[in-house]
């Protein structure tokens, strides 16, 4: 198995904050490709890694892992009270005629078990769980738009779901209805920033830059006035 580098932006005693890279899962799951994020680290670290949060294989950024199980535990009562801030950029189809909006809408989540090439997704309905996405615009350029999310609830594809459902999917993210092509196993999503409370005390900021054909997606100019 070929172990693919991964950066380190972030390490602490309990834990490391990595860029994580499209076309790569977090955890070994069906139709999942191999080395995982994990099986990365654990090979770099030692089997104490742990996972205390995801991102989808199609999406790249900052992914926080525990290296002890003090810091397993701590940071996962952290991401279960909502003291964890996650901040992403999304560059989706179209342009809103609004500026900023909360997306409070349940998700269904739905699974396909007995086909081993067709992924679980979401769906918006009344008996799902609570979700809840806050979203502004940031900038538009040639019927695209980036936006900044920020999900306050922590559901699988939460981001992809929400924006879909408002008519605006993410480029790239044909599973939810867009018709932009990107790159093969990703879409226009990045976990740019997250702030949470380290287990060893005190609270941490961590960011990372989009990947060039990210940003080349719109203005460059803008990405350095973020910085």
């Amino acid at each position: 198995m070929s172990l693919t580098p991964i950066s380190i932006l972030d390490q602490g005693k309990h834990h490391l904050v990595v860029y994580k890279p499209s076309n790569m899962v977090v955890v070994a799951g069906r139709g999942a490709p191999r080395p995982t994020l994990l099986d990365v680290l654990q090979e770099r670290f030692g089997k104490n890694i742990k996972p205390v949060h995801r991102l989808d294989r199609v999406t790249t950024g900052c992914c926080i892992l525990a290296t002890s199980t003090y810091g397993q535990q701590a940071l996962s009562d952290a991401f279960r009270k909502h003291l964890v801030d996650k901040r992403y950029w999304a560059v989706i189809e179209g342009v809103p005629n609004w500026k900023q909006i909360n997306i409070d809408a349940r998700l269904k989540r739905i699974d396909t078990p007995n086909n081993k090439k067709s992924l679980a997704h979401q769906i918006i309905a009344d008996e799902g769980q609570r979700a809840l996405t806050r979203v502004r615009v940031l900038a538009s350029q040639n019927n695209l738009t980036l936006v900044e999310a920020n999900p306050e609830t922590g559901r699988m594809h939460q981001i992809r779901a929400h924006l879909s459902h408002l008519g605006f999917p993410i480029v790239g993210d044909a599973q939810y209805g867009a018709k932009t092509a990107y790159y093969p196993y990703a879409i226009a999503l990045h976990a740019y920033k997250i702030t949470f409370p380290a287990p060893e005390g005190g609270r941490r900021t961590v960011t990372a830059e989009p990947e060039p054909r990210f940003a080349a997606l719109v203005k460059h100019d803008f990405f350095r006035q973020l910085s």
